[in-house]
């Protein structure tokens, strides 16, 4: 964990701030206080903490995606869909496809449009915060000619 000499916090999105008294107990109870902390909020205080108090920020970084929806054999040439259930923490989504090209992203960046050429592809998603960027979910995609 990172300690910042602050009390003022910018533009942090999903993380818990615990805070904790330099050289003293935590609070009576030596317990330690918590305040979660959204990107609506950009100060965090209490009566029992100072400016000069450290803090502790702690950041999760989200879960890998669960599975991918959508079909693991897609036509040549046409536009096929692929979409994950929402994560935990998550703020973004970033797709990647093996073999062919994005044509769209939904708003919420949880559904994929892509275009596939011939041969094995796949595609692959992570979920994504100011922490970090989760482990890759991957789909096998084989490719084969459709009739029109």
């Amino acid at each position: 964990m990172k300690t910042i000499k602050t009390i003022t916090l910018a533009l942090l999105l999903i993380c818990t701030v615990t805070f904790a008294q330099k050289n003293n107990p935590v609070n009576k109870n030596n317990a330690v206080i918590s305040k979660n902390v959204g990107s609506n909020s950009n100060t965090a205080t209490t009566d029992e903490i100072t400016a000069e108090d450290a803090v502790d920020i702690e950041c999760t970084v989200p879960a890998t995606p669960s599975a991918i929806n959508g079909t693991p054999v897609a036509c040549f040439s046409y536009i096929t869909t692929y979409s994950i259930a929402a994560v935990p923490n998550a703020t973004s989504y970033s797709w990647s496809v093996l073999g062919g090209a994005i044509q769209s992203i939904s708003t919420d960046g949880r559904t994929m449009k892509v275009r596939f050429g011939h041969g094995g592809r796949s595609v692959s998603v992570r979920a994504k915060n100011s922490c970090g960027s989760s482990g890759a979910r991957t789909l096998a995609v084989s490719v084969v000619d459709c009739l029109p």
